[in-house]
């Protein structure tokens, strides 16, 4: 195919453009449309803060020392105790092994003695 008129290609060439160009403009303007239009809408409203209940200053006062809590057991002592407890499991559990090694007692027997031992805690 021979082109000799000059205006057939400079309209192939025209059309070309706009058959590329023109879809890119389009999306490009529709998606900014889009966008100004999610900014106008209105968005909700916070929730309002939750009110904190007051705090009474009748009862602050009438306790110098503040407020009253549960009192605690002494920690040395449970701690002690815990701590005996758990030292004796130990020795219970090891002599247990022990003798199920040697064969003296059974597996079940072992088990068992041992669930018990484990129940204390």
């Amino acid at each position: 195919m021979v082109m000799n008129d000059p205006s057939d290609f400079t309209w192939r060439v025209v059309a070309m453009v706009l058959a590329f160009v023109l879809p890119a403009i389009i999306l490009i303007v529709v998606q900014r449309w889009r966008r100004s239009r999610r900014a106008r809408l209105p968005s909700p409203a916070p929730p309002p803060p939750a009110a904190a209940a007051p705090v009474p200053e009748e009862r602050w006062e009438a306790e110098p020392e503040g407020p009253r809590t549960e009192e605690a057991p002494a920690e040395g002592a449970t701690v002690a105790t815990e701590s005996a407890e758990v030292e004796d499991a130990v020795a219970r559990l090891a002599r247990l092994e022990q003798l199920r090694k040697e064969g003296l007692i059974t597996e079940e027997e072992y088990l068992a003695q041992r669930k018990e031992t484990l129940k204390s805690l």
